[in-house]
């Protein structure tokens, strides 16, 4: 049921589902006592089933699909290690190595990518 004043409106569960919801609450509690298990007693109600669907499988992947070509930053990096690596020998971290690429490709200009 539709509660409310004004343009402001909220749902509130009508007083039947409320008495439903306690007696069904005693009930098993009452089975709970008794020592007897609610399962398989009561059966489904067809209307307020959930119908699953049957989930849908991954598509599968052509492994003759050719890739995607290399973006600006990726023909950049390619080239930047090769450089990194001559002038900084001993740096074995590829963490120095991004944060080096990412620094010198935010300072540069559009001349490297015009070649």
């Amino acid at each position: 049921m539709l509660y409310g004043w004004g343009s402001t409106r909220f749902l509130l569960p009508s007083p039947l589902l409320i008495r439903f919801s306690i007696l069904d609450s005693i009930s098993k509690d009452q089975t709970m006592k008794e020592g007897k298990s609610s399962g398989g007693t009561r059966k489904a109600d067809t209307k307020l089933a959930v119908k699953k669907t049957q989930a849908k499988g991954k598509a599968v992947k052509d492994p003759n699909k050719p890739k995607r070509p290399a973006s600006a930053f990726f023909l950049f990096m390619e080239e930047f290690r090769k450089q990194f690596k001559e002038e900084n020998p001993g740096n074995k971290s590829v963490a120095a190595v991004g944060k080096a690429g990412g620094a010198k490709w935010k300072t540069m200009s559009d001349s490297w990518f015009l070649k």
